[in-house]
């Protein structure tokens, strides 16, 4: 397994998976039982290799009598960091903390619990940011707030994150890992993960109540997409699943569908990417 640098790696995996044990032993709070693990090209037991690594953990750890700001000052002096308020305060404006500065962690919502998580291991600037499941017990406008800050990292910092969410995975990582009981299953892109399992493009057709006719219709679109399946059918619409990305075709058929739909009973035509459920799911 290799995690590129400046990109956002998302390790994907159902609980169980071995990605918390993974962290912990890149973290060293685990030792590992064999092989070898590097970070910047320092074995991960060293000091130097730990100096580089940010960790977020599944799990809050906070101190009850440290507000928001003291506790990222105070990390932040733990790693070493020369101005220790400067960079608090500008890890709470990154994260849109500032306004809790003063509270105490037991004052916050889970949400901005996981936050200021997040902002300690971002304190030290470090070149490896590791993110174990950080947006649990986020709402969901605090995710996708949260998903713009990973994105705004991009470039900066190299971020591993783990997370059983398919749609978080396929809106934050550069670069996708499916682990599955300990063992890596595939890596890679997600449109190459994607079209590495079939999935593909899906088109969906609204039907009239009299006149479709599904078997004349699949045939027409395996005439473009051969490869085109029924993935459902229901009373007002029917999905087929291209699994493909090659759109080489795709106008020429859309062009009959439209010009044919009345004659074909068909009352609307969309097309939707696969999504990355999808490919884990195959």
């Amino acid at each position: 397994m290799t995690i590129h640098e400046d990109q956002v790696t998302v390790l994907l995996g159902h609980n169980g998976a071995g990605k918390t044990t993974l962290f912990n032993i890149l973290t060293g709070l685990y030792t590992r039982s064999g092989g070898s693990l590097t970070v910047g090209g320092w074995d991960v037991r060293t000091d130097a290799a730990r100096g580089m690594v940010g960790y977020c953990p599944q799990v809050d750890v906070f101190f009850d009598d440290l507000t928001v700001e003291e506790h990222l000052v105070y990390y932040a002096g733990l790693r070493g960091v020369p101005d220790r308020v400067t960079q608090a305060q500008r890890q709470m404006k990154s994260l849109k903390l500032t306004d809790k500065a003063d509270n105490f962690p037991g004052q916050l919502s889970g949400g901005y619990q996981r936050k200021l998580s997040v902002a300690i291991a971002l304190v030290s600037s470090p070149k490896l940011l590791i993110l174990d499941e950080p947006t649990s017990g986020m709402d969901p406008e605090m995710r996708q707030s949260f998903w713009k800050i990973v994105h705004s990292l991009r470039g900066k910092v190299t971020v591993l994150l783990s997370t059983h969410d398919m749609e978080e995975a396929d809106a934050v990582g550069d670069r996708i890992i499916v682990m599955h009981r300990g063992r890596v299953i595939c890596s890679g892109s997600t449109s190459f993960l994607k079209d590495a399992c079939g999935v593909g493009y899906k088109l969906t057709l609204g039907k009239a109540a009299a006149g479709f006719n599904l078997a004349y219709t699949l045939a027409l679109v395996r005439n473009t997409v051969p490869l085109a399946t029924v993935e459902m059918e229901r009373d007002n619409d029917v999905t087929f699943a291209l699994h493909t990305f090659n759109c080489d075709g795709f106008e020429g058929l859309f062009r009959q569908l439209e010009y044919g739909a009345a004659r074909m009973g068909i009352t609307a035509i969309s097309v939707t990417v696969a999504t990355m459920k999808d490919a884990y799911v195959k």
